[in-house]
């Protein structure tokens, strides 16, 4: 894992990215910040995208073990939607 401490946020991500954490959460149901490479690669492909996107892969920070990937803009869009924070 990086030494770096990233913070990541749900409305610091551009349109499309937020656009994709999206259809993660409301179209496919994805609930874990943790997404395995190969089911991001599914995700990805079911969203009209060649590969993952290099936002999430491409950064390092998101690295939490090998073939996995951190998105806690997830869980963040999730409570934005209950109402809680």
């Amino acid at each position: 894992m990086n030494a770096t401490t990233t913070t990541h946020s749900f409305t610091s991500l551009k349109p499309r990215q937020q656009a994709f954490v999206r259809f993660l959460v409301d179209d496919k149901g994805v609930t874990h910040t943790s997404i395995k490479r190969e089911d991001l690669q599914i995700l990805s492909t079911a969203y009209g995208l060649g590969s993952p996107p290099a936002w999430i892969v491409r950064d390092e920070s998101r690295r939490s073990k090998r073939a996995y990937y951190e998105i806690p803009e997830i869980a963040e869009y999730m409570n934005s939607r209950t109402g809680t924070a």
